[in-house]
């Protein structure tokens, strides 16, 4: 992953990313934690994985599990995050 390939996501991609990151491993929980659908979580990773040219998650058994590029980009999501909320206060 490229340092420029982050800024093509969204903040909801950011947080999708955060959550995924903290532990979450179902799609569905994530979905319901930023109020959006199963499927809509499904096509945001599917195109987050096209925009960083690599598979964040893995489907496991009974949800999702993150690769080392989803690893990664949930830490820099993260801190994204953490700087848009510091520039805003």
């Amino acid at each position: 992953m490229t340092e420029n390939q982050i800024r093509y996501l969204s903040f909801d991609d950011l947080l999708i990313l955060s959550y995924l990151g903290s532990g979450v491993t179902s799609v569905t929980e994530v979905a319901k934690s930023l109020c959006l659908t199963q499927p809509a979580i499904t096509r945001r990773i599917r195109k987050m994985e096209q925009v960083l040219q690599g598979k964040i998650v893995q489907r496991v058994n009974r949800g999702v599990k993150m690769t080392d590029l989803g690893h990664t980009t949930a830490i820099r999501a993260q801190k994204a995050i953490d700087a848009m909320i510091l520039e805003a206060s």
